[in-house]
């Protein structure tokens, strides 16, 4: 991260991106073309290019901005019954 506190990163540097919201990845950057950045995931031969807003540093950081809504499994009062749409 530079001291505009925008993220930069280089070919070969590791980082993380969130995928699907839900889960952090970690990649590893191939290929540097303006804005857009090919990454190669660590624990498969893929790759995309994504944009730099789309990159992390660090796992903590990618953890933390994952989404902190509540799901089924969480709910006090347990899941929804398919018959009540109301509750």
């Amino acid at each position: 991260m530079d001291t505009n506190g925008k993220n930069r990163f280089n070919v070969g540097d590791e980082a993380y991106i969130i995928e699907s919201n839900r889960s952090v990845r970690k990649v590893t950057i191939i290929k540097i073309s303006r804005d857009l950045y090919t990454v190669r995931f660590a624990d498969t031969d893929g790759a995309i290019a994504v944009r730099v807003s789309r990159l992390y540093g660090t796992r903590k950081m990618a953890e933390e901005s994952l989404p902190k809504k509540l799901t089924v499994a969480v709910r006090q009062e347990g899941p929804r019954p398919p018959h009540n749409v109301w509750m």
